[in-house]
């Protein structure tokens, strides 16, 4: 993982993260719809907030690699992401179901692929979005730090 780019760690961890939540939310969306007879949209809520929990636990910790306490402004932009996310999902579930006859679970996979993009965006542009680079206007960068294994310059021993 470390070798991919930055531009694409974030995205495959984000999406390995949301396998596991999908995984969660699919399961508990079985168990609550088909075997414990819980209407299908209350399914959704609870289904959808399983998942968004461990989402936002692993995704802070792992694919945004925030550390240290948990600040309330990121929590509530998570939360109000994710209810954006449900909502996607849930009309497409009903509209994919009700509105053109998809089998329910054909529904709620086809309602996971869509919302998932839209989350990625939200997470990464507004709920974590990149650290802002501090220097001032036309700064220069700072120089990268040699490899461990040799000298500034590339040259050996």
């Amino acid at each position: 993982m470390r070798r991919l780019g930055a531009g694409l760690r974030e995205p495959v961890m984000f999406y390995g993260v949301g396998l596991l939540n999908t995984a969660i939310d699919f399961f508990a969306f079985i168990l609550l719809s088909r075997v414990l007879g819980v209407p299908y949209l209350l399914a959704q809520l609870l289904s959808y907030t399983t998942g968004a929990a461990n989402s936002y636990a692993l995704n802070r910790a792992l694919t945004f690699r925030r550390r240290g306490p948990l600040p309330w402004r990121e929590a509530g932009r998570f939360a109000l992401a994710n209810a954006l996310s449900l909502v996607t999902a849930s009309l497409l579930l009903v509209l994919l179901h009700q509105g053109f006859g998809l089998a329910l679970l054909g529904a709620k996979a086809l309602s996971l692929v869509v919302s998932a993009g839209l989350n990625y965006l939200v997470n990464r542009l507004w709920v974590f979005p990149p650290a802002r680079d501090s220097r001032p206007a036309g700064a220069p960068r700072p120089a990268p730090q040699a490899a461990a294994w040799g000298k500034a310059g590339g040259g050996g021993s």
